[in-house]
C-alpha cells in the first residue's frame, strides 16, 4: 500500500529495551556529540541567559554555536565575548538576573535576534542594531537602585513595565485556555485565537471598515441589547476589526511567504488530529492558517509573537525550524502516527476507535479487515478505501451536482440543487459532494426526500448507503456512496443530455445551466429568478485553478455523497455552513457570541442567553433571505465563496 499523507514524515525508530529489573537504575542520557562542521563562530564565546527564551531554543543556539565553532559558557567569566538574552529585555533587567553591576570589558550584551541572524546567514554578523549596551557601558548600576532592590522598594513607574512581565494578548490556547465552552466547541480563549491572518497596515483593510468602528468587537453586557433587523451594514451591531478571519479574504493566504515553517506545523497539526487531540490540532492549524496569509517571511521571535494566534510557545517551535530547519516534536510523537493515519482515514472510524485498533496490535488494512469486528459504514468505507482517499478533479464533482439536479427536477422542477463545500469554493480538488436541495415557494420541499434517492438509488447512481436517513428538525440529510456510469465523460466542455442517467427528460430550460465545470444551480425559469439569485448570490466561484480539459474514459471511482434537503427559510444559513471552510466558520460562531447571538445550519439567532457553558435561553431567529444578509447583521463584509477558504 502506498503511503499517504504524513506517513512518509513519520519512519519507524526502534524502541528502546525497557530494563528487566524493576531495580535498574534508569539509563544515563547519553551526552550528544558535536560535530563540528563550520566555522561562523570560530573565536566567539557566548553564554546564554535563558530567562524569556526557553529550554528548546538554547538547545538550537548551543548545538549550533558548537558546531559552528564556537564556544558555550555555562556561567559568565572573562573569556565571554557575547551575552545573549532575550529579545525584549532591556540592560538593567540582563544585569539584574546576570547579578553583576557590569559586564568584562570583554563581552558584548546582544539580543538572540543578533544569534539567529548568524545561524541564518551563516556569517558573523555586526552586533549593531542587537546590542543593549550604551556608552556608557561599564556605569555600574545605581546604588540606590541595588539598594532599593535589597529592600524589597519599588521605584519603578507603571508606564515602564517590561513587555514580557505582562501576558501577551496573543498566548495560544495551550497557554490560556479556559474552562468555557458551549455548543458550538469554541472556547472563551478562542475568541481572541480564532482571529488571525491580517495585514498589519491598515491601510490594506476594505473601505468597509472606514465607515465602521475600529475596536475590537466584545461581548455586550447590556441585557436588552439586541440584533438589528435590517441588512443595513451600517446598522448592524457593532464594527468588526479586520483581525477576525471572517472578515477577511482568504486569498491573503494565496501567497505563503513561510512555507518552510508551514508545511512543518501542518504535519503536527494533521499527526494530533490523528491522535484525537483536538485542541492542539486546532492551535497549530490556526499558526499555520495566519503564518499562510502574513505578507511577508517571520525573521525573528519576537514577530512571531506579534502575529495574532500565535503564543510563546508556537514561535518557540517557528524559532526552531528557522534555525535547525527541523522540529524535533516531530520525532517523538512516535511511531503510531503513521497507522492512525490509516486507520482513520476508513470512513467511519474515528481516533478512538483507532487507538483501540493500535492496542490491539492491528497495523495494517488487513488487520482490520480479518480481525476487527466493523460496523457497516466501516466495512463500507473498508471497502472504498483508495477512491475515498483519492480527491476528485472539480468537473467529477460538477457532474455529481448534475446527477442530483436531474433527479430532483424529474420531482419537481421547481427545486433547487447547489453543490457546497470545496467545490463551492472554487477548489480544484474536492474530497466529498455536499448537495443541497430546497423550493423558493417554502414548501414544496416536502415529500421530495424519498422521491429523489429513490430515482438516484434505481438508476444505479447510489451504491451505498452509509446514513439513509438522519433529520436535523426539518432538515432531511443523507450520506451515501455514488459513482458516475462509465458513459458519462467528465470534461471541462458541456456534457451531452445524452449521458443524463434518468429515463425521464428534464425541460430545456433545466438541461441549459447544468453544465460541468459551474459551480451552482441558475434559476428555473418556472420560478421568479430575483428570489433564487438572490440566495445563490456569487455561487459561480473563482476558477482559477485552471482544471483540465481533457475527457476521462476510464472506470470512474466511487465517491462520498451527501444529499440535505432544508426549507427555504433556512437556506441561506445552510449553504453558509455546508460551504465553509471549518476554520471560517468557527470564526463566524465564534464572532456571533460577542454579540448574544449564535449561527448554525438553520439559523442566526439573536438576544442569545448564556451563563458559562449552558444556553439558558436560544434566542430568536432572524430573517435572512441570502448570505449577505447573515454577513450584514454581524457587521462583516461579505465574502465569496472563493474567499472563504481558510
Amino acid at each position: 500500500m502506498e503511503a499517504h499523507g504524513i506517513m512518509k514524515a513519520f519512519p519507524k525508530v526502534k524502541r528502546s529495551k525497557v530494563a528487566d529489573s524493576k531495580n535498574a537504575p534508569p539509563p544515563k542520557k547519553k551526552v550528544e556529540e558535536v560535530v563540528v562542521t563550520g566555522t561562523v563562530f570560530q573565536g566567539v564565546s557566548v553564554h546564554i541567559l535563558p530567562a524569556g527564551i526557553g529550554k528548546a531554543r538554547c538547545d538550537i543556539f548551543q548545538r549550533q554555536v558548537t558546531q559552528n565553532g564556537g564556544k558555550m559558557e555555562s556561567a559568565l567569566g572573562p573569556g565571554v565575548t557575547h551575552v545573549v538574552v532575550e529579545d525584549t529585555m532591556d540592560r538593567e533587567r540582563a544585569l539584574r538576573l546576570l547579578k553583576v553591576d557590569t559586564l568584562p570589558s570583554s563581552a558584548q550584551l546582544v539580543k538572540c535576534s543578533w544569534l539567529s541572524a548568524c545561524i541564518s546567514e551563516k556569517r558573523l554578523l555586526d552586533t549593531t542594531g542587537h546590542s543593549l549596551l550604551l556608552p556608557e557601558r561599564n556605569k555600574p548600576v545605581n546604588n540606590t537602585d541595588t539598594q532599593d532592590r535589597k529592600t524589597g522598594a519599588s521605584t519603578a513607574k507603571p508606564a515602564l513595565l517590561l513587555k514580557h512581565d505582562v501576558p501577551s494578548v496573543h498566548e495560544g490556547p495551550s497557554q490560556t485556555e479556559g474552562p468555557y465552552r458551549d455548543e458550538d466547541g469554541v472556547t472563551q480563549s478562542d475568541l481572541d485565537a480564532l482571529m488571525g491572518g491580517h495585514h498589519p497596515d491598515s491601510q490594506s483593510s476594505p473601505d468597509y471598515f472606514s465607515t465602521t468602528p475600529t475596536t475590537t468587537a466584545t461581548p455586550s453586557t447590556d441585557a436588552t441589547a439586541t440584533a438589528p433587523t435590517s441588512a443595513d451594514p451600517s446598522q448592524a451591531p457593532g464594527g468588526v476589526p479586520g483581525k477576525w478571519v471572517c472578515a477577511q479574504s482568504s486569498e491573503a493566504k494565496g501567497n505563503n511567504h513561510n512555507k518552510h515553517l508551514t508545511d512543518k506545523l501542518d504535519l503536527l497539526a494533521k499527526a494530533y488530529t490523528h491522535k484525537g487531540d483536538r485542541w492542539r490540532s486546532l492551535s497549530y492549524s490556526k499558526a499555520v492558517n495566519a503564518l499562510k496569509s502574513y505578507h511577508k517571511p517571520v525573521t525573528s521571535h519576537q514577530e512571531a509573537c506579534q502575529i495574532p494566534g500565535i503564543g510563546q510557545r508556537m514561535a518557540d517551535k517557528i524559532m526552531e525550524i528557522m534555525e535547525d530547519g527541523h522540529l524535533r516534536k516531530l520525532d517523538r510523537l512516535g511511531d503510531d502516527v503513521p497507522v492512525l493515519e490509516v486507520f482513520t482515514n476508513i470512513w467511519g472510524v474515528g481516533a478512538k476507535t483507532a487507538h483501540l485498533w493500535y492496542q490491539l496490535g492491528y497495523r495494517t488494512l488487513e488487520d482490520v479487515r480479518t480481525k476487527a469486528s466493523l460496523t457497516h459504514t466501516q466495512q463500507i468505507g473498508l471497502k472504498h478505501y483508495d477512491d475515498f482517499l483519492e480527491r476528485m478533479p472539480r468537473e467529477e464533482a460538477a457532474a455529481i451536482e448534475k446527477t442530483v439536479r436531474e433527479a430532483a427536477h424529474a420531482v419537481d422542477p421547481g427545486l433547487v440543487a447547489v453543490a457546497c463545500g470545496s467545490y463551492r469554493r472554487g477548489k480544484a480538488t474536492c474530497g466529498d459532494v455536499d448537495v443541497l436541495i430546497t423550493h423558493p415557494d417554502g414548501h414544496s420541499h416536502k415529500g421530495v426526500f424519498s422521491k429523489v434517492l429513490h430515482i438516484l438509488h434505481e438508476s444505479g447512481f447510489l451504491t451505498d448507503d452509509l446514513v439513509s436517513h438522519e433529520e436535523n428538525g426539518e432538515q432531511k440529510k443523507y450520506m451515501g456512496v455514488c459513482r458516475l456510469p462509465d458513459h458519462v465523460t467528465v470534461p471541462g466542455r458541456p456534457t451531452s443530455t445524452a449521458n443524463s442517467i434518468f429515463s425521464q427528460p428534464t425541460s430545456s430550460t433545466n438541461t441549459t445551466n447544468t453544465i460541468p465545470g459551474q459551480p451552482t444551480a441558475t434559476p428555473i425559469s418556472s420560478q421568479p429568478t430575483s428570489t433564487i439569485s438572490a440566495i445563490l448570490v456569487s455561487t459561480n466561484t473563482n476558477t482559477s485553478a485552471n482544471p483540465s480539459q481533457t475527457s476521462t474514459s476510464h472506470r470512474h471511482r466511487h465517491r462520498r455523497l451527501d444529499v440535505i434537503v432544508v426549507p427555504f427559510s433556512e437556506f441561506a444559513c445552510a449553504l453558509l455552513y455546508f460551504t465553509g471552510s471549518a476554520h471560517f466558520n468557527r470564526s463566524m460562531r465564534a464572532l456571533c457570541k460577542t454579540k448574544r447571538m449564535s449561527l448554525s445550519e438553520h439559523s442566526l439567532n439573536r438576544d442569545v442567553v448564556r451563563q458559562g457553558s449552558t444556553k439558558l435561553a436560544g434566542g430568536t431567529p432572524v430573517p435572512t433571505p441570502s448570505e449577505k444578509d447573515v454577513f450584514a447583521l454581524l457587521g462583516v463584509p461579505y465574502r465569496e465563496p472563493h474567499q472563504r477558504d481558510w
